[in-house]
């Protein structure tokens, strides 16, 4: 039934990693592939779903991402949306989130009359009132996706009143001292606890997941270094 699942003290929320982290590994594939062919012309023919992503205990069907059917910005009209999408064009004020919190701290919600109310009175503060940076969320804060999303003008982003825990699905993340998964370990732990909008964020195609996470560990907010440190 696709049910959330919800008990006394906690709410969780589904976060299918394994179809994101199928997702990145093609970005950087084909970017591989693009820059070898400017340089020698001949294209690299590596499968990423083999070689590069080092899954070989996971199902082929588990690296397709989950869509879900939803409204954009044209009336009548409607596009395939997931947490991958609305995160990669969230709005500025959350770039420094990365996409682990993003689901426990925010959720997606249908414009309204009052939310347009809400906006078209921010912007006139704005025009009059000199602004304080305020630093991290602010409760039920209300804000625009990138104009690039398909539902910028139908849906807006909300801070969660209470934040909720997300649930991985998909292959379990393997342990970090597994020799033969490192590359997974690394790729899964930079998209989710790393801020990013694109896969050159995580990963350079001169490097590898495991140097790359070598090299940005230290980018780790503490409390995303607990979680790691646990999986």
């Amino acid at each position: 039934m696709n049910w959330r699942d919800q008990y006394t003290s906690h709410k969780f929320e589904n976060l299918f990693i394994i179809g994101i982290e199928g997702y990145l590994e093609k970005c950087l594939h084909e970017k591989r592939n693009s820059e070898d062919t400017i340089t020698n012309s001949t294209p690299m023919t590596i499968s990423y779903t083999e070689e590069n992503l080092n899954m070989k205990e996971v199902e082929t069907n588990d690296l397709n991402e989950q869509f879900s059917t939803g409204q954009t910005n044209i009336p009548n009209n409607y596009a395939l949306v997931n947490i991958r999408i609305d995160y990669q064009y969230r709005p500025s004020e959350t770039a420094d989130t990365c996409l682990y919190d993003f689901v426990r701290m925010y959720h997606k919600k249908n414009v309204d009359k009052g939310n347009k109310t809400y906006f078209n009175n921010q912007a006139k503060i704005k025009q009059s009132e000199p602004q304080l940076k305020r630093r991290g969320p602010q409760s039920n804060q209300r804000s625009k996706f990138k104009e690039d999303h398909l539902q910028y003008e139908s849906h807006i982003l909300i801070h969660r009143t209470d934040t909720v825990v997300p649930v991985l699905i998909g292959s379990q993340i393997p342990r970090k001292d597994r020799e033969d998964t490192k590359e997974r370990y690394a790729r899964a732990n930079l998209a989710l606890f790393l801020p990013w909008r694109s896969v050159n964020d995580l990963c350079q195609t001169d490097l590898t997941w495991k140097q790359s996470l070598k090299l940005k560990a230290g980018s780790f907010l503490p409390s995303s270094k607990t979680i790691i440190d646990n999986i």
